[in-house]
Protein backbone atom coordinates (compact mmCIF):
# COMPACT_ATOMS: atom_id res chain seq x y z
CA UNK A 1 0.00 0.00 0.00
CA UNK A 2 0.96 3.52 -0.98
CA UNK A 3 1.32 6.53 1.62
CA UNK A 4 -1.40 7.95 -0.23
CA UNK A 5 -3.76 4.90 0.05
CA UNK A 6 -2.96 4.41 4.07
CA UNK A 7 -4.12 7.95 5.18
CA UNK A 8 -7.37 7.43 2.94
CA UNK A 9 -7.34 4.21 4.60
CA UNK A 10 -6.75 6.14 8.45
CA UNK A 11 -9.42 8.61 7.57
CA UNK A 12 -11.67 6.28 6.99
CA UNK A 13 -11.61 3.79 10.24
CA UNK A 14 -11.28 7.61 12.38
CA UNK A 15 -14.38 8.43 10.25
CA UNK A 16 -16.34 5.40 11.11
CA UNK A 17 -14.87 5.29 14.84
CA UNK A 18 -16.60 8.75 15.20
CA UNK A 19 -19.86 7.57 14.02
CA UNK A 20 -20.11 4.71 16.64
CA UNK A 21 -22.69 5.70 19.00
CA UNK A 22 -23.96 4.35 22.15
CA UNK A 23 -27.85 2.26 22.04
CA UNK A 24 -30.46 4.15 21.43
CA UNK A 25 -33.92 3.68 23.67
CA UNK A 26 -35.40 1.50 21.57
CA UNK A 27 -37.06 -2.39 21.58
CA UNK A 28 -34.68 -4.83 21.43
CA UNK A 29 -32.67 -5.14 18.00
CA UNK A 30 -29.49 -6.92 17.08
CA UNK A 31 -27.53 -3.37 17.97
CA UNK A 32 -29.18 -3.52 21.87
CA UNK A 33 -32.22 -1.82 23.14
CA UNK A 34 -35.35 -2.60 25.37
CA UNK A 35 -37.45 -6.26 26.04
CA UNK A 36 -39.35 -6.95 28.88
CA UNK A 37 -41.51 -10.35 30.33
CA UNK A 38 -44.51 -10.16 32.03
CA UNK A 39 -44.31 -12.51 35.40
CA UNK A 40 -47.54 -12.35 36.87
CA UNK A 41 -50.76 -9.22 36.96
CA UNK A 42 -48.61 -6.89 38.69
CA UNK A 43 -44.56 -7.79 37.68
CA UNK A 44 -42.26 -7.13 34.96
CA UNK A 45 -38.36 -8.52 33.99
CA UNK A 46 -37.22 -5.18 32.15
CA UNK A 47 -33.96 -5.84 30.36
CA UNK A 48 -32.11 -2.97 28.35
CA UNK A 49 -28.92 -4.43 26.49
CA UNK A 50 -26.64 -1.69 24.92
CA UNK A 51 -23.47 -2.35 22.91
CA UNK A 52 -20.09 -1.51 23.41
CA UNK A 53 -20.48 2.69 23.84
CA UNK A 54 -23.15 2.54 26.04
CA UNK A 55 -22.23 3.81 29.56
CA UNK A 56 -23.76 1.86 32.48
CA UNK A 57 -25.49 4.57 33.66
CA UNK A 58 -27.33 5.04 30.39
CA UNK A 59 -28.58 1.39 30.79
CA UNK A 60 -29.43 1.42 33.87
CA UNK A 61 -31.50 4.98 32.74
CA UNK A 62 -32.92 3.17 29.89
CA UNK A 63 -34.14 -0.40 32.10
CA UNK A 64 -35.45 2.07 35.32
CA UNK A 65 -37.43 4.40 32.26
CA UNK A 66 -38.83 1.29 30.31
CA UNK A 67 -39.76 -0.02 33.83
CA UNK A 68 -41.72 3.38 34.22
CA UNK A 69 -43.58 2.78 30.44
CA UNK A 70 -44.89 -0.36 31.32
CA UNK A 71 -45.98 0.18 34.87
CA UNK A 72 -48.33 3.24 33.09
CA UNK A 73 -49.58 1.30 30.33
CA UNK A 74 -50.74 -1.31 33.13
CA UNK A 75 -52.59 1.02 35.04
CA UNK A 76 -49.99 1.13 37.89
CA UNK A 77 -48.76 4.50 39.83
CA UNK A 78 -45.84 3.66 41.20
CA UNK A 79 -43.46 0.73 40.74
CA UNK A 80 -40.34 -0.94 42.94
CA UNK A 81 -37.29 -3.06 41.65
CA UNK A 82 -37.36 -5.90 43.75
CA UNK A 83 -34.71 -7.29 42.15
CA UNK A 84 -32.59 -7.93 39.08
CA UNK A 85 -28.71 -7.33 38.41
CA UNK A 86 -28.55 -3.51 39.41
CA UNK A 87 -29.37 -1.65 42.55
CA UNK A 88 -31.42 1.62 41.95
CA UNK A 89 -32.55 3.89 44.37
CA UNK A 90 -35.39 6.39 43.83
CA UNK A 91 -31.75 9.21 44.67
CA UNK A 92 -30.85 8.17 41.56
CA UNK A 93 -33.78 10.97 40.15
CA UNK A 94 -32.45 13.88 41.85
CA UNK A 95 -29.00 13.06 40.72
CA UNK A 96 -27.56 12.12 44.45
CA UNK A 97 -27.48 8.40 43.63
CA UNK A 98 -26.88 6.47 47.07
CA UNK A 99 -26.08 2.95 44.45
CA UNK A 100 -23.22 4.22 42.59
CA UNK A 101 -23.20 2.38 39.00
CA UNK A 102 -22.07 -0.75 38.36
CA UNK A 103 -19.10 0.86 35.56
CA UNK A 104 -18.62 4.21 34.54
CA UNK A 105 -17.28 3.78 31.83
CA UNK A 106 -17.72 1.82 28.68
CA UNK A 107 -16.01 -1.24 26.39
CA UNK A 108 -18.14 -3.89 27.69
CA UNK A 109 -22.13 -4.58 26.70
CA UNK A 110 -23.88 -3.69 29.69
CA UNK A 111 -27.15 -5.86 30.37
CA UNK A 112 -29.55 -4.03 33.24
CA UNK A 113 -32.28 -6.48 34.48
CA UNK A 114 -34.67 -5.06 36.73
CA UNK A 115 -37.59 -7.21 38.32
CA UNK A 116 -40.34 -4.59 39.04
CA UNK A 117 -43.43 -5.06 40.97
CA UNK A 118 -46.44 -2.21 39.90
CA UNK A 119 -48.65 -0.89 42.88
CA UNK A 120 -52.13 1.10 42.33
CA UNK A 121 -52.75 3.91 44.70
CA UNK A 122 -50.96 5.38 47.89
CA UNK A 123 -47.21 4.73 47.85
CA UNK A 124 -46.01 1.45 49.01
CA UNK A 125 -42.43 2.24 50.64
CA UNK A 126 -39.90 4.95 50.26
CA UNK A 127 -38.26 2.41 47.82
CA UNK A 128 -40.78 3.18 44.87
CA UNK A 129 -40.72 5.20 42.16
CA UNK A 130 -43.75 7.09 40.89
CA UNK A 131 -44.11 6.04 37.35
CA UNK A 132 -45.32 9.59 35.99
CA UNK A 133 -42.04 11.51 37.44
CA UNK A 134 -39.79 8.99 36.58
CA UNK A 135 -41.13 9.41 32.80
CA UNK A 136 -41.21 13.19 33.11
CA UNK A 137 -37.79 13.17 35.21
CA UNK A 138 -35.46 10.74 32.85
CA UNK A 139 -37.58 11.75 29.45
CA UNK A 140 -34.65 14.51 28.27
CA UNK A 141 -32.45 12.00 28.83
CA UNK A 142 -33.85 9.46 26.57
CA UNK A 143 -32.28 9.24 22.86
CA UNK A 144 -33.97 7.98 20.15
CA UNK A 145 -33.46 7.71 16.21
Amino acid sequence: MTGRHLTALAALLLLAAGCASATLYQPMTLDGGYAQTRLGSDMFNVIFQGNAHTPWRTAETYALYRSAELSEESGFDYFVVVGGNAEISPLLLTGLDAYPSQASGTGSHPMVSLIVRGYRGEKPSAQAFNARDVLKILSPSIKRE
